[in-house]
C-alpha cells in the first residue's frame, strides 16, 4: 500500500514539472536583438516595398473610357488629314494635276526605268488617271499588250486609291521607248490605250486579266498637238477626250478639244 502511494506521488511531480516547464516556454521573451514580425515576415515586407515601388498607382492608368476616347481623337485626326489629301477642294488652289503622285524619282542623270508606271492627271478631266507604262521593243508585238497592261493595273492596285486624287476612271496608255526617235516619231511611240474603272482596278475581287480581256482598246490613243503653246497641252491623250465626251462625264473645265 505504501508502495503504491509512492508511485502515484512520484506520477504527479513529474506531471507537475512537465506542465510547469511548458507554461514556462510559452512565456518566454525574445531576445531584443530579434524582430517582432521574425526573419519570414521581414522578407515578406521587403518584397511588398520593392513592388510598389516599381508598378505604377492603379489611380494613374486610363480607364477604358479614357482610352476610347483618345483612340476615337486619333482616328479623327487621321480621317481629316486623308481627307485634306484626296479632296484638292478642301486646300485652295490645289489642282489635281499638282497631286504628290507615286511616280518614279527621275533626272538627267536617272532615267525612269521601263515597265515602270508614270502618272498625271489633265486638270480638263481630272476624274482620269492617266497611266504611262514604257517598254522598250525593238519589234514591237502586240500580243505581249495583254501583259503590259496587267503589268499596269498591278502596279496601280499596289499603290491604292489613297495614293491618287478622287478618280472614276484609270487610262493606260503602253508607249514603247523604241520607236521615239524624235518629234516626228513621238505620236507613233504610243501604242495602244485603254481605260478602266477605277472601282474595278482597285477591287482586289477582280481578276486584272479579265479586265484587260474585256478592256476596249485604242490605238491611237495619244496625239501631239504642236499647235499648242505648252508641252502639257501638246500631249493630249485623245482616248480620255472621246471617252469624256463619248460618256457624258464631268471633265472639268472646258470640253474636248478637237483636232
Amino acid at each position: 500500500m505504501v508502495k503504491r502511494v509512492s508511485h502515484l506521488l512520484q506520477f504527479a511531480l513529474v506531471v507537475s514539472a512537465w506542465l510547469f516547464a511548458s507554461c514556462a516556454g510559452q512565456r518566454e521573451v525574445p531576445p531584443a536583438s530579434s524582430s517582432t514580425t521574425g526573419p519570414m515576415t521581414e522578407t515578406v515586407s521587403a518584397q511588398n516595398t520593392n513592388h510598389t515601388a516599381w508598378e505604377p498607382p492603379s489611380t494613374t492608368e486610363r480607364s477604358p473610357e479614357d482610352a476610347r476616347r483618345i483612340a476615337a481623337a486619333m482616328a479623327a485626326t487621321q480621317e481629316e488629314y486623308e481627307a485634306k489629301l484626296r479632296d484638292p477642294s478642301l486646300i485652295t488652289n490645289r489642282p489635281p494635276s499638282a497631286w504628290h503622285f507615286p511616280n518614279y524619282e527621275s533626272g538627267p542623270l536617272r532615267p525612269r526605268p521601263i515597265h515602270v508606271n508614270h502618272f498625271r492627271i489633265n486638270d480638263r478631266f481630272p476624274t482620269y488617271l492617266l497611266c504611262q507604262y514604257d517598254v522598250d521593243e525593238g519589234s514591237y508585238d502586240r500580243r505581249d499588250q495583254g501583259i503590259w497592261f496587267k503589268a499596269a493595273l498591278t502596279q496601280v492596285r499596289h499603290f491604292g486609291p489613297r495614293r491618287f486624287p478622287r478618280i472614276k476612271w484609270i487610262a493606260v496608255v503602253i508607249f514603247n521607248r523604241a520607236e521615239r526617235k524624235g518629234l516626228g516619231t513621238f505620236e507613233k511611240s504610243f501604242k495602244v490605250g485603254a481605260i478602266f474603272r477605277s472601282g474595278d482596278v482597285f477591287n482586289s475581287w477582280r481578276r486584272l486579266s479579265k479586265l484587260v480581256a474585256q478592256a476596249e482598246m485604242d490605238f491611237h490613243p495619244f496625239y501631239f498637238d504642236q499647235s499648242q503653246a505648252s508641252a502639257a497641252e501638246q500631249q493630249r491623250w485623245l482616248i480620255v477626250e472621246q471617252h469624256a465626251a463619248t460618256n457624258h462625264i464631268d471633265s472639268g473645265r472646258g470640253g474636248p478639244q478637237k483636232r
